[in-house]
């Protein structure tokens, strides 16, 4: 396969799920990294949404982790990431669209209620490494940007309370599953479970491979991180980095 270029923000867990995928698939791909804010105009140029990630391969734009494994797996077969069993690839679509909406949107949302509110930190977080300017865009709108992030995700004390609490309701899932299970669909490692790993990245310093900065998460992140990595669902997905991460 050519080579690929993947728009991405550093430390989105969506667009690690991205950049496994091609390191798994065995795909050369270069990143370009942008800023939250000024990545709306780019990306509008190439997809129809202005949400990243957006893989561009052979002249075509795919938006979003799901599709790129999509488009990945139907130009090639070789490790395929969608079980060939009809029965265990819908049930690892099941598993992967519980971990967007069980893991990934909450997980994000608990990251943001208190980034938000340590405004170097949140800089740091969104712009380095990235292009030049991003630290200055961010310093700069700071303010209406937090509102924007705040009101657009739904970013209150109440709903982080409800995040932790979903969170721990979909590691103790998995982690009943994984009793009698060493994959969440099938026998062999699927999309299934890197949607469930790379979604839990955030919590997982000294496993995750593209490292999130611990430097700037603030005290009460890393006190939850310690908190969830008590799971065996936590356990299991640094084993499956180790195993299976590229």
């Amino acid at each position: 396969m050519p080579d690929a270029v993947l728009y991405q923000f550093v430390r989105s867990h969506y667009c690690e799920k991205a950049r496994w995928t091609l390191d798994y698939k065995g795909v050369k791909f270069k990143v370009k990294n942008l800023v939250p804010g000024p990545h709306i105009s780019q990306v509008r140029k190439i997809a129809k949404k202005t949400y990243v990630p957006v893989l561009h391969h052979n002249h075509q734009y795919i938006q979003g982790s799901d599709r790129i494994i999509d488009y990945l797996d139907e130009l090639s077969t070789e490790n395929s990431l969608t079980p060939s069993a009809a029965d265990e690839a819908q049930q690892a679509r099941q598993w992967e669209k519980f971990a967007e909406t069980e893991i990934g949107v909450p997980l994000r949302l608990l990251l943001y209620f208190y980034l938000l509110d340590e405004k170097s930190k949140l800089i740091g977080f969104l712009a380095k490494p990235g292009p030049w300017y991003g630290a200055l865009f961010l310093n700069l709108a700071y303010k209406r940007l937090s509102k924007i992030m705040r009101s657009t995700m739904q970013i209150n004390c109440e709903n982080a309370v409800q995040a932790k609490q979903q969170i721990s309701d979909a590691l103790e899932k998995i982690a009943t599953h994984l009793q009698t299970h060493r994959f969440l669909a099938g026998d062999q490692f699927s999309r299934a479970d890197m949607a469930v790993c790379s979604l839990l990245s955030p919590m997982l310093w000294g496993y995750e491979l593209q490292a999130y900065g611990e430097k700037y998460f603030p005290e009460a992140l890393k006190e939850i991180q310690q908190v969830y990595r008590t799971s065996p669902t936590i356990q299991w997905v640094a084993d499956c980095y180790e195993s299976y991460r590229r």
